[in-house]
């Protein structure tokens, strides 16, 4: 090989040339690196016989700290045989990183400028090698010439990237399986009241491409009824989200036996922001078409709990009336009745709220475990239609069930009246003391001292009436006791002019 050339960069110009001497395919090449950046006095000495894919080391020469030899080897273009490609050649060197997709550690006693490019076998440099300055840094060496652009720090860029490291591929479509399990935890947070986290789930479902015939139906239908539940506060703001997912629910199968579903949904969503007449659109289509479907018996229902909210108890108890009719094995019919008899008994239609009574006491005999009210309910208007053995019963069956509760002064009066009508006038008065006893304070022992001191019963006095009681010298109690209750509990329903 020639000697070494002294190529001193001109006063003021940086950069880096060099000369290489091709031998021959299987040898490898001296290569004179000349810089105007000073290096260490000492390095390594140059490798001998340097094996195939081992890094070249740097050499300064002796007499010119400036200069840097450095032998590379040759990188030979792939046989038209083989049928790989040559990666194009890249311009700046890339930074050697680990399989795992972080940095090389650098070499000892690191430049802060430093930077080492691998060498053409894609192995990076070698830790002991010395750094260089500032303008060795930006250069472009030869082993960087020869690197394939396709390879950053020693590893193929055609290699699938290690789990988990910040190159990951995105995940590809959901198998069957996969879809199966999504839905079921999308299911799971709707049966959890998680409606935020059901409806992401399952948004996020209904883009997958092998989502397809029942499974997409059913994730559509879910993710309606979870708009329906997370918005029911807000079904006017959410309007148009909440009717487009009922409408793709629906228009997915129009032959499904879902469809009944969707439509009442609809004529919900619409009475809950006031539009009757498109609620009752839908409602009518499932009537016509639909009247068997286990759900329709929420229509008529719900229809009486919107008059009956707005105040139309007389429409609010036809509806109520028309679900029992119709839906007599509903799920709905025996809270329905209740209500039913109380809308009766606030109309004043006593006979048939004792009718519905009657008959939520006959098919459900428990019913009053489950709603306790239903006993005092049921007495109220047995009392008012002469059934006093009923009433009494259901009177002293309330009482029994909880004696503190807030009207139990006010029913063991209402046992007390039934028997003095009975003509049972030791346990009426036995009864009543028990009021004053235990309820000294409260409105049903002011009513059980006026009973006592009257010796009767006065809901609806008259003047012929109450001129005897009145009338006695020794009698003031009553007088004081119902002006007492006309000016402190005038809505109380033992007032004298209430029934």
């Amino acid at each position: 090989a020639s000697p070494p050339v002294d190529i001193t960069p001109p006063k003021g110009e940086s950069g880096v040339r060099f000369r290489a001497d091709h031998r021959g395919p299987g040898d490898p090449r001296p290569a004179e690196l000349i810089s105007g950046a000073p290096v260490a006095p000492k390095v390594a000495a140059p490798a001998q016989g340097m094996a195939q894919g081992q890094p070249a080391v740097a050499q300064a020469l002796p007499d010119k700290p400036w200069a840097v030899r450095q032998t590379v080897q040759k990188v030979l273009a792939p046989s038209a045989s083989s049928g790989a490609s040559l990666p194009q050649v890249g311009g700046a060197p890339q930074p050697d990183t680990h399989a795992n997709g972080s940095a090389a550690p650098e070499p000892h006693a690191p430049d802060p400028h430093a930077a080492a490019a691998p060498n053409a076998s894609g192995q990076g440099p070698d830790a002991h090698a010395p750094a260089q300055d500032a303008h060795a840094a930006n250069a472009s060496t030869p082993a960087d010439a020869h690197a394939p652009a396709g390879k950053e720090g020693g590893k193929d860029a055609h290699a699938a990237p290690a789990k988990g490291g910040k190159d990951k591929e995105p995940q590809g479509p959901l198998t069957l399986e996969q879809i199966k399990d999504a839905l079921l935890q999308g299911q799971s947070d709707m049966m959890a009241g998680k409606w935020d986290a059901a409806a992401k789930s399952l948004e996020g479902l209904l883009r997958e491409p092998n989502l397809k015939g029942d499974l997409r139906e059913e994730a559509l239908y879910a993710l309606a009824d979870t708009y329906m539940q997370a918005y029911k506060d807000s079904m006017q703001a959410n309007y148009d989200k909440i009717q487009g997912a009922q409408h793709a629910a629906m228009n997915a199968n129009q032959k499904s036996n879902r469809v009944p579903r969707a439509l009442i949904n609809l004529g919900l969503l619409n009475l809950k922001v006031n539009n009757l007449p498109e609620a009752k659109a839908y409602f009518n289509i499932v009537k016509k078409k639909y009247a068997q479907d286990q759900n329709a018996s929420i229509i008529p229902f719900t229809l009486g709990e919107y008059y009956r909210n707005k105040g139309d108890l007389k429409t609010a108890a036809e509806h109520y009336q028309s679900l029992i009719q119709n839906y007599p094995d509903s799920r709905l019919a025996k809270d329905t009745a209740y209500i039913l008899a109380q809308v009766l008994r606030k109309l004043g239609n006593n006979e048939k709220a004792f009718q519905i009574v009657d008959y939520l006491d006959k098919r459900w005999p428990l019913f009053y475990m489950e709603n306790p009210n239903f006993l005092k309910l049921a007495a109220e208007v047995e009392e008012k239609v002469g059934k006093l053995q009923q009433a009494k019963d259901h009177y002293w069956t309330y009482y029994n069930l909880n004696p503190d509760n807030e009207f139990a002064d006010i029913t063991l009066v209402r046992i007390g009246d039934i028997y003095l009508r009975q003509g049972k006038l030791a346990p009426a008065k036995e009864v009543y003391q028990k009021a004053l006893r235990d309820f000294p304070n409260r409105e049903g022992s002011l009513v059980a001292r006026m009973r006592l001191a009257e010796e009767g019963i006065y809901d609806d006095p008259t003047m012929s009436e109450m001129g005897p009681v009145f009338g006695k010298p020794v009698s003031t109690k009553p007088n004081e006791t119902y002006e007492y209750i006309m000016a402190k509990h005038p809505e109380s329903p033992l007032a004298p002019w209430r029934t």
